[in-house]
């Protein structure tokens, strides 16, 4: 292997590779050998490619878990402590129904924007509106805990879907209502929701602090 006047670009068998090093998430010293390439040029742009990556403080061995792997061991319980009940029951849903029998398999840093194209045109619009917002939450957690190189989710484009107008009640219906839970124990409950607009797990999840 021959050196080149630029730093971390050698020669080798006729091609020109690069080498970075960096300090890992233990703060351990690590080298990073490129991809071989025909011309200097290309490495140094390769090079110089994984510098910038490690000014942005994301990590060139990326992650090696699958996407499986990742949402049942780091990504759930993580979300676990910071999302409602709710929210993280619809999350859960998604993920394992429609996510993971997909690409379950394949490994954070092989999925491909053409991997979330194909799995948005097998999903209803809806579904495939709130998939891409959860699957954007996941990889974006993975960029920052993990060090994965790129986020797919943001070079899809996201799907369009204009979501029908809410079922609400009309005065007379609000009214039969508050007549009919006169005296039964959910009657604050209903007043609640009525007075403020709110949806049934607002109501359940309000507690004597938020008042």
């Amino acid at each position: 292997m021959e050196k080149t006047r630029y730093p971390g670009i050698y020669r080798r068998n006729g091609a020109y590779v690069g080498v970075v090093t960096y300090r890992d998430g233990f703060g351990r010293k690590k080298h990073k050998w490129l991809s071989p390439e025909p011309t200097l040029t290309r490495a140094r742009d390769a090079r110089r490619n994984m510098l910038n990556d490690l000014e942005r403080g994301l990590r060139p061995d990326g992650s090696k878990m699958t996407l499986e792997q990742f949402v049942t061991e780091c990504y759930l319980p993580d979300a676990e402590m910071r999302l409602r009940s709710n929210t993280l029951r619809n999350y859960r849903t998604w993920l394992v129904h429609d996510f993971l029998p997909v690409l379950g398999k394949l490994r954070l840093k092989d999925i491909t924007r053409r991997h979330l194209q194909q799995l948005d045109a097998g999903l209803s619009r809806p579904t495939a509106v709130q998939c891409h917002a959860v699957l954007s939450a996941v990889f974006s957690f993975a960029v920052r805990d993990e060090g994965v190189l790129a986020v797919p989710c943001a070079t899809v484009r996201r799907p369009r879907y204009k979501a029908p107008e809410a079922r609400h009640l009309q005065p007379e219906d609000a009214r039969r209502m508050l007549a009919g839970a006169v005296g039964n124990p959910i009657e604050p409950a209903i007043v609640l929701g009525l007075a403020g607009g709110l949806r049934i797990a607002e109501v359940t999840a309000v507690r004597w602090a938020d008042l």
